[in-house]
């Protein structure tokens, strides 16, 4: 299981988690859902070792099989806190994760696998609620706990890596962002390679460091690197390349070029469109880059009708998120 970076905007906007980045749903990505298996993992695009079986020598109260029953509870719990991330509905997918390590802590112990991705998760669900003290403890907790379970050149202690780097670049903290995000360009580079889909989302997460810090030379660079990767390993229609045509369209909207940031802008929603729901909120993040190209452009009419439709997602998703598990 991999919770890997959380997808950041040139606007300051922390995204999601890549989808190939939930455990049990195999996301490091959830942007892409996102975009990648780092699927940041980031595109999140690397998946990390998967929890092992607690062992009954490490069982701490109860035999084996009511153990295990209270482990299948914690990762039904994760499952819906997963959901609840899709859906953008922080407040649920935090109450969920705490109840999950209650049950990981009484049963396996804090120094378990599942318990640390708990934890990491639950460090990028606190960046998005915008309690950053609690989620640079969890991240830092995180990364302690996996450095003595994988070691760093593990690709769960990378990932946490990459979050904490996110919550750094969230808070405008570049100068402890930037040192963390090479870090892990070159671990990822070593793991898998210069031409893996991991290796593609973190010259993402670069990218948008230096699009944030207006040093705007060294951002193309990345983008069309990554671009390239994911047209090679994962094919154009796949999310996490139109997630870089975003990156794209929001670094000519920076640069001021509107008419090239629009064509990026509108392949990356059409794609969004035809590869997820038409209510998801990968599609409503797409809209937001478009709106805010459409607001700078003084287009503010079209900007106006482009916000309302995002807003109308996010109001159906909302709708339809089910009550708490009791």
């Amino acid at each position: 299981m991999v919770y890997p970076f959380v997808k950041m905007t040139a606007y300051g906007e922390i995204v999601q988690l890549n989808r190939t980045c939930l455990p049990t749903l195999c996301i490091s990505l959830l942007l892409i859902a996102l975009a990648s298996t780092n699927v940041v993992a980031d595109d999140p695009a690397k998946v990390s070792e998967s929890p092992d079986e607690p062992k009954p020598t490490l069982l701490k109260n109860g035999t084996v099989r009511e153990i295990k029953e209270r482990l299948e509870e914690g990762k039904q719990l994760v499952r819906l806190a997963e959901q609840a991330i899709e859906q953008r509905n922080f407040q649920r997918s935090d109450l969920l994760l705490r109840q999950a390590l209650e049950i990981y802590r009484d049963n396996i112990g804090e120094n378990s696998k599942p318990y640390t991705q708990t934890l990491n998760l639950l460090g990028c669900v606190c960046i998005w609620r915008e309690d950053y003290q609690q989620a640079e403890e969890h991240l830092q907790r995180a990364l302690d706990k996996y450095r003595q379970l994988v070691g760093e050149e593990g690709a769960a202690y990378v990932d946490t890596l990459s979050n904490l780097a996110g919550l750094f670049v969230k808070t405008e903290d570049y100068s402890r962002a930037k040192p963390l995000l090479i870090q892990v360009l070159a671990a990822r580079k070593r793991q898998f390679g210069e031409e893996s889909i991991s290796f593609a989302g973190s010259l993402n997460n670069l990218g948008m460091l230096f699009l944030r810090t207006n040093e705007l030379d060294s951002v193309e660079p990345l983008f069309r690197q990554s671009l390239e990767i994911y047209r090679k390993k994962a094919g154009e229609g796949h999310p996490a390349f139109a997630d870089t045509l975003e990156k794209l369209g929001q670094l000519y909207t920076a640069k001021g070029d509107f008419l090239i940031a629009e064509q990026f802008l509108l392949r990356a929603v059409g794609m969004y469109e035809k590869a997820f729901p038409k209510n998801h909120p990968q599609v409503a993040q797409g809209l937001d880059s478009y709106s805010a190209m459409l607001r700078k452009a003084k287009r503010d009419a079209e900007a106006d009708r482009v916000e309302s439709r995002a807003n109308e997602i996010r109001h159906s998703i909302r709708e339809k998120t089910p009550p708490l598990p009791k």
